[in-house]
């Protein structure tokens, strides 16, 4: 795993702005819904830090936000 790599974590719902609190130092992006999906967020989380990773996703869970997928995205 490179140093660059990062975890992209969907979650279902928009960002809320309070959820940049929650998640510190982790870039949120919105992802417009197609073919009537809901409204989607990515988090994207340095890939060499597991430590982080696992935090978020404890958070989602503790927050009952709907975990959509978990990947690791290889840089070039």
């Amino acid at each position: 795993m490179d140093h660059n790599d990062v975890y992209e974590i969907c979650i279902e719902g928009g960002p809320r702005a309070h959820w940049q609190i929650w998640f510190e130092g982790v870039e949120l992006l919105s992802i417009q819904p197609e073919n009537n999906q809901p409204e989607r967020t990515m988090l994207v989380v340095p890939g060499h830090d597991s430590a982080t990773l696992f935090g978020i996703l404890a958070q989602i869970g503790s927050l009952n936000l709907r975990l959509i997928s978990v990947e690791l995205r290889p840089t070039p």
